[in-house]
């Protein structure tokens, strides 16, 4: 006997449209399979050298204008352009998923700069190592050495790093050509996040008279005139991407892509995907960022002072999962302390302001906030603490059910699988009632569809991957599951549809073992 309608977000029990429909809505209740490709999107700025139509126009493995080797990258995008260098980080972790890219047209505003100044002619051999975001470039001279020599030779050897995401150049600040100054290839208040420092050394013996300044790590600065992805989002809105990585971190730009993620994993669209973003904020302000974003569908990695600035860490976490949940039998869910296994890809160094080292309070408010920390190891390795998504909030109410990011990976590969199970057993199928209880007039099951048979081709799914060994250990309670689960017809508000919930409980990650030794003689 049919129930109270079950009803979706935007489906209405009157449409007639022939689909099959899914909504996961997640931390419902009270509070307390892999086939199908899943693609990487990369969203962000190229560079005025690229060839790309900005905004409107998807590019990958695929698209009329292929995209798939670095040399495609550099000649659409630009080389050290968002998204080039984004591209690079993924590359090196993860090779499971296909990548796409949309150009978001860069910003017409300032582009951010640092500049390091040279003083007095050297008396001896030295060497100038010039750090830029996490990678350096050492530039020897010789005593006799003038300072304008040694700039230029700085600016060649970092112009050198064609993918770097700035440009060196000597800059007059004194009488003498004694400055490089760099520039952030693109405009916009991004750059503020490159950090750069330099350090000067002398040869055994020599007289450290030459100084140079930044020799503690700085900002780039006076980056200026914020881009919009309001287009791009429009080009991207009917296609799905499991893997979105944005090169904005901002609460406008990443909270915009963020509510489109929520509207398109609705039933009429069933595009259930995932965002990513990164920071090098404050934790104050990355923790305003995720507690207002409050969405299971997005992830904001973060690290004060990153020197990988937060469109590459958003890449590289991004790439961590994709590599994590496709390469497999099935996902990965427990990423705690990922970078410490001695397999584990995680090219992130630690922030190089020693006072911005996360706490374990900093750590603990991260995790209850909605972001997720790099933690750093004694030894100045780092490691992602615990994958979580920015959902913490139920009102004002603090609400975990769905802090975990596997979570939301088991429920949209479930959902993935049973709607293709769906489709391959009932397509062009016929619908009818279940016969009544000991009733042997069953409609025929070659050419017909019934609630029970429906429920029996979720139950099959929900025991795949319920408990080991029968099943993948990524569902458990699946009896509970079973019985409190409802497929019913919608008649008489819609004859031709069967509604179906399940109540699924999605398997939990080890967090901590906590043991008390007590010495008792």
């Amino acid at each position: 006997m049919s129930g109270a309608s079950i009803n979706l977000q935007g489906l209405a029990l009157n449409n007639a449209t022939p689909m099959y429909a899914l909504e996961i809505d997640f931390a419902v209740g009270q509070p307390a399979g892999i086939g199908s490709q899943r693609p990487m999107l990369l969203m962000g700025n190229m560079t005025t050298a690229g060839t790309a139509t900005a905004d409107t126009v998807i590019y990958g493995p695929d698209t009329p204008i292929q995209c798939q080797q670095e040399s495609d990258v550099i000649t659409l995008f630009g080389a050290g352009s968002e998204l080039h260098r984004m591209f690079r980080r993924v590359v090196k972790i993860q090779q499971v998923v296909s990548i796409y890219f949309i150009a978001v047209t860069a910003s017409s505003g300032t582009a951010a700069t640092l500049t390091f100044t040279l003083l007095n002619v050297p008396t001896g051999n030295g060497n100038v190592r010039v750090w830029i975001d996490d990678e350096y470039v050492d530039t020897g001279f010789l005593a006799s050495a003038t300072l304008t020599s040694i700039t230029a030779a700085i600016v060649a050897n970092c112009n050198n790093k064609t993918y770097w995401a700035v440009t060196g150049a000597q800059a007059t600040v004194t009488t003498s050509n004694d400055s490089v100054m760099f520039t952030a290839k693109i405009k916009g208040p991004r750059g503020n996040w490159h950090r750069g420092m330099a350090l000067l050394t002398f040869s055994a013996g020599g007289t450290p008279n030459t100084t140079i300044t930044n020799t503690t790590d700085q900002p780039f600065a006076s980056g200026a005139t914020a881009d919009s992805n309001v287009t791009a989002l429009t080009t991207i809105l009917a296609k799905r991407y499991y893997y979105t990585v944005s090169a904005a971190e901002d609460a406008t730009q990443f909270g915009a892509l963020a509510a489109q993620m929520t509207s398109s994993a609705l039933a009429l669209a069933g595009l259930r995907q995932r965002a990513f973003g990164g920071s090098s904020d404050t934790l104050s302000n990355v923790q305003t960022v995720a507690t207002g974003i409050n969405n299971p569908r997005c992830d904001i990695l973060w690290m004060q002072t990153s020197p990988i600035v937060p469109s590459e860490l958003a890449a590289i976490a991004a790439s961590v999962y994709a590599q994590g949940e496709m390469s497999g039998s099935k996902p990965i869910c427990n990423y705690n302390f990922y970078g410490n296994g001695p397999q584990d890809t995680w090219p992130v160094i630690p922030s190089r302001v020693a006072a911005n080292i996360p706490t374990a309070t900093s750590i603990t408010s991260c995790l209850n906030n909605g972001v997720t920390p790099v933690g750093v190891n004694a030894n100045g390795t780092t490691y992602l603490v615990k994958a979580i998504t920015t959902r913490s909030l139920n009102g004002a109410n603090n609400d975990y059910r769905i802090r975990d990011h596997h979570k939301v990976t088991i429920c949209d590969f479930f959902g993935d699988d049973l709607l293709a199970k769906f489709s391959a057993q009932f397509a062009k199928k016929n619908l009818s009632d279940d016969p009544p209880a000991g009733s042997t007039n069953a409609p025929p099951s070659g050419d017909t569809v019934t609630p029970n048979r429906v429920r029996d081709c979720a139950f099959r799914l929900i025991t795949d991957y319920g408990e080991a060994p029968a099943g993948s250990n990524l569902l458990v309670n699946t009896a509970q599951t079973k019985a409190a689960s409802v497929f019913q017809r919608e008649k008489p508000a819609n004859n031709n549809r069967i509604s179906a919930q399940l109540p699924l409980q999605t398997i939990d990650t080890l967090d901590q073992i906590a043991s008390l030794l007590e010495q008792v003689a």
